[in-house]
């Protein structure tokens, strides 16, 4: 959705336009404060007001420009006192950053293009922290769910949108229910939508969740079956089975100890039986190190 200074529009007979097409998206109103009034347009015509994405509009928060102002080592200052309320950052004409702010600290933000694309959210709910990021061609780039006292994990995906890590800590994948009611942008619905992504050749699996089980059923699915680098990290594997890995050339195993690894049907052994054995001209790192 644009979002764009009202200056750069034309108006007639009672529409807005720009580049001489009727708006669609939301225009923003800087007066000489510096307050800002933002509406939303469309097809040119002004249907209400709009709704700051970092905080609820009920709350009745100032709406400021505080262009030039947001920077990681200085407190935004609003009329000599540090500012509480949504703020906005433009370039060019273009809204490219909404944050919401407390006594001049950032405690939920967004972030979009010049054109409109959401490129960062950062807006904590009620439950759980949330944080994505975009690519500019509009491809999900990464996923952060995480509680102060429970579950944590997220995703990464390449520019092409194949998974390339995947994490889950202290309960997250049982918890991807209750995310999807809260999460405003979460990539999967349901624990096995996760056999729906497309996986990148080089994968990495981190976090105590996943265990045997759901290692055997991404597995079974053929989600691995292109992988040729896995990696993974203090995960809850013991017992690793290639059958399904046809392409592996690497394993890399860091944080945990692997307790058996097989090739086909044969029988579990640990990791430097295995490589001794020849078992499998897949090559096996632990911290970094490899098995010989």
């Amino acid at each position: 959705m644009n979002r764009v200074n009202i200056e750069l529009m034309e108006r007639k007979g009672g529409r807005y336009f720009l580049s001489g097409k009727e708006f669609y998206g939301v225009a923003f109103e800087i007066g000489k404060d510096q307050r800002v009034r933002a509406i939303e347009l469309v097809d040119g015509v002004e249907v209400g007001d709009y709704r700051p994405i970092c905080a609820s509009p009920s709350d009745g928060f100032d709406q400021v420009d505080l262009t030039g102002m947001l920077s990681d080592y200085e407190v935004p200052l609003y009329q000599g006192r540090p500012f509480s309320g949504i703020g906005y950052e433009f370039d060019d004409g273009a809204c490219t950053r909404e944050v919401f702010l407390r006594n001049g600290i950032v405690y939920s933000e967004a972030r979009w293009t010049e054109a409109g694309g959401m490129v960062y959210f950062d807006v904590p709910n009620d439950e759980f922290g949330e944080v994505y990021e975009w690519y500019s061609s509009g491809g999900l780039k990464s996923v952060d769910i995480t509680t102060n006292a429970e579950f944590y994990g997220g995703m990464r995906f390449s520019e092409g949108g194949r998974l390339v890590i995947l994490s889950a800590c202290n309960g997250f994948l049982e918890a991807i229910p209750r995310i999807v009611r809260k999460a405003r942008f979460f990539p999967v619905s349901t624990v096995h939508d996760v056999e729906k992504l497309e996986v990148s050749d080089d994968l990495t699996l981190f976090g105590g969740d996943v265990g045997d089980e759901f290692f055997r059923y991404l597995s079974d699915c053929g989600m691995l079956r292109d992988v040729a680098v896995l990696k993974l990290a203090n995960v809850g594997v013991k017992f690793l089975s290639l059958a399904d890995l046809p392409h592996l050339g690497e394993l890399h195993v860091d944080g945990f100890e692997l307790t058996g690894i097989k090739h086909g049907s044969g029988e579990y052994l640990d990791l430097e039986s295995f490589v001794k054995g020849g078992n499998s001209s897949v090559k096996i790192f632990v911290d970094g190190r490899e098995v010989t």
